[in-house]
């Protein structure tokens, strides 16, 4: 029995853990813990492997272990407290001591037999249905794997709860499972063994446990929890959906049999629209070639020259009233003329100064026929001068109001141009698009929508089944949630010991992992 449970002992600590290492030191800690049969702690031992990853020469090591040994090497340490410094020359080490610290996890062990609880050690040797119950209690997270050996002729119908029975035909392996500190029902702190024995033989209980299958990553498991209510919430939706669409079946079947037949006057109204424009798009086109032609001629020289002849013309006109005008003075030195010549004819003797008075009195006087002559071309020419004057601005007001009358119908017919030009495009477009299938879509869109008014009875009766569908797909998923899924995410809120990586302290840098080995000693073996 002792070497079997030996072996127990071998497979337990050969469980994979997580594994911390990186470039500096992991340690590696096992703590044996030897338990009385009620589950009190009776002796501690600890082994530490310090997995040097980074080749170190000198490993700073904290452990409050007593009585520490190197168990696989002649490793020197120095031990200050609880420092330990080790002469580790890039290699491991492997160390052992013990303790009296307080285990983080503790076990309550219970037997009974034909229901009666007995002792461990008064239970040994006794006939008929036995029960074991090993009830685990910890603050922190654990998964706890408890197994024993039964020999096939002294025991039968054996039952483990959360676990599994392995028989090979000579004896039987009982492997259960708890996690205590967990607070989830879907793995309980309990293990029940149960079975019938001829004579009750079990000496040791075996039980491996560690935290360190809690220190994954579980901040996934809210997305879970969020996606699996989302799931839940939009199932509920859908039905609601399908729901309101099965009670708008009647109302929707109305308005197809009402699209139907609008379809119908779309087809119909196209094929109107199709003959309108078959007639308008040709006579569209010759309108465009008239008022290109008007645009043409608006626009061309004949028009421009007559323009700028008229203005021409004007500016003529205004200088020769300003001529007229200038012919004033040539009157008045006319005049002065007169006068100068009849002194000189005085100052020279030719005459003398009555005769002077005689040809000045009679030319220049008043009602002489020059000075007569003179008053006469004088009011002519002012009367000439001022015609010609306002008639050339007439002229040059006219021209230039003509100009602009000109620019502005030279525009307005550049608008009917482009709005002619716009309309033919246009009708063209159009009538390119009724040949190009508009037409054709009209009437497919005519035929589809009568089709689709047939089938509207298989249309409602697909959305009764739909809705059922629906239904047992809400239900289906509110199940599943509640009692599944909300479950497992639960564990997403729970303090999952992460920092627990170690029982006997780690050293500053160091990252680690720790497993328990329990050894509950029922009763002395008496093999």
């Amino acid at each position: 029995m002792k070497k079997r449970i030996l072996s127990m002992l071998l497979i337990l600590t050969l469980i994979p853990t997580v594994s911390f290492a990186g470039t500096g030191v992991t340690k590696e800690e096992n703590v044996y813990v030897i338990q009385k049969s009620d589950g009190d702690v009776e002796d501690v031992i600890v082994t530490d492997h310090l997995v040097n990853d980074g080749k170190l020469d000198t490993i700073y090591d904290r452990s409050d272990l007593k009585d520490i040994k190197n168990t696989n090497g002649e490793e020197k340490f120095v031990q200050k407290g609880e420092s330990l410094k080790w002469a580790a020359k890039g290699n491991d080490i492997f160390y052992q001591g013990r303790t009296d610290k307080e285990i983080p996890i503790k076990v309550d062990v219970k037997y009974f037999m034909n229901g009666k609880e007995l002792s461990g050690k008064k239970i040994q040797g006794k006939k008929g249905d036995f029960k074991i119950l090993l009830t685990y209690t910890s603050s922190i997270p654990f998964a706890v794997v408890a197994g024993m050996l039964l020999q096939d002729d002294n025991y039968s119908h054996v039952k483990v709860t959360a676990g599994k029975v392995i028989d090979d035909g000579e004896k039987t392996i009982v492997m259960g499972l708890a996690a205590p500190g967990l607070g989830a029902p879907i793995i309980g702190n309990q293990i029940k063994v149960t079975g019938h024995a001829e004579s009750f033989d079990v000496t040791d209980i075996m039980a491996f446990a560690t935290s360190s299958l809690f220190q994954a990553d579980l901040s996934q498991l809210g997305e879970l929890d969020l996606g699996a209510k989302q799931l839940v919430s939009g199932s509920d939706q859908l039905y609601r959906a399908l729901l309101k669409l099965n009670h708008s079946i009647p109302s929707l079947t109305d308005g197809i049999a009402k699209l139907n037949s609008g379809a119908k006057g779309v087809n119909s109204g196209i094929e109107r629209i199709n003959m309108a424009i078959s007639k308008l798009y040709p006579g569209a086109l010759q309108l465009q070639a008239g008022v290109d032609e008007l645009y043409s001629q608006v626009t061309g020289d004949t028009l421009k020259d007559g323009i700028a002849k008229l203005k021409k013309g004007a500016v003529e006109i205004d200088a020769m009233a300003a001529a007229l005008a200038a012919n004033d003075i040539n009157l008045i030195n006319a005049e002065k003329s007169v006068k100068a010549t009849l002194y000189s004819m005085y100052k020279e003797g030719a005459i003398d100064i009555d005769q002077y008075a005689l040809l000045k009195n009679a030319l220049l006087g008043t009602g002489s026929a020059f000075k007569t002559s003179m008053a006469l071309a004088k009011t002519g020419q002012t009367a000439v001068a001022g015609l010609l004057a306002v008639a050339g601005k007439k002229l040059g007001d006219g021209a230039d109001e003509f100009d602009e009358s000109m620019t502005k119908l030279v525009d307005g017919v550049g608008q009917i141009k482009g709005g002619v030009d716009s309309l033919a495009f246009g009708l063209g477009e159009i009538s390119d698009g009724l040949e190009g299938g508009l037409a054709d879509g009209a009437l497919a869109l005519a035929n589809g929508m009568e089709t689709l008014n047939a089938n509207t009875k298989t249309l409602a009766l697909g959305a009764g089944q739909l809705l059922d569908g629906s239904k047992a797909l809400r239900d289906g998923m509110s199940k599943l949630y509640t009692d599944g899924i909300s479950k497992i995410t639960s564990l997403g809120g729970l303090n999952l010991g992460s920092n627990f990586k170690n029982f006997t302290r780690l050293g500053k840098g160091m990252s680690g992992n720790v497993k328990f080995i329990f050894k509950i000693v029922v009763a002395e073996s008496q093999k």
